[in-house]
């Protein structure tokens, strides 16, 4: 195997390793920010979640229950300023759909300089 492969085998175990030691959760608060990325190349103002891109990984075991304090602290004038939470693959079972996220669905979105407290269980996922 080249000298080259093994290094960039390396950098990448060593960054899924890095990712998964800065999962956050089950119970964690989480900033909603703008700020200027170009993962292609290109700068453009996004949304990130705890100034992160990719985001955090939010990680749980069956059973738990998660209490996510999100903020919105977006700035940017020139996009939609509310935002939500949305759990994709969390099925919101007990009488908890109002925490889905969907906004203007399930629950209002969350203003800019305010926050939202998610609180759901996860019992049988």
């Amino acid at each position: 195997m080249p000298h080259y492969a093994i290094q960039t085998t390396v950098i990448t175990c060593l960054g899924l390793v890095a990712a998964a030691l800065a999962a956050i959760g089950p119970t964690t608060n989480l900033n909603i920010v703008n700020a200027v990325v170009a993962p292609d190349g290109f700068p453009r103002s996004t949304v990130l979640a705890d100034g992160q891109f990719p985001g955090p990984l939010i990680r749980g075991n069956k059973g738990d229950k998660f209490s996510i304090n999100v903020f919105n602290a977006l700035t940017d004038k020139t996009m939609e300023r509310s935002t939500s939470i949305h759990w994709h693959g969390i099925f919101q079972q007990g009488g908890t759909n109002y925490e889905d996220g969907t906004a203007s669905v399930t629950q209002c979105p969350i203003v800019p300089k305010n926050g939202y407290q998610y609180d759901f269980s996860v019992p049988d996922q």
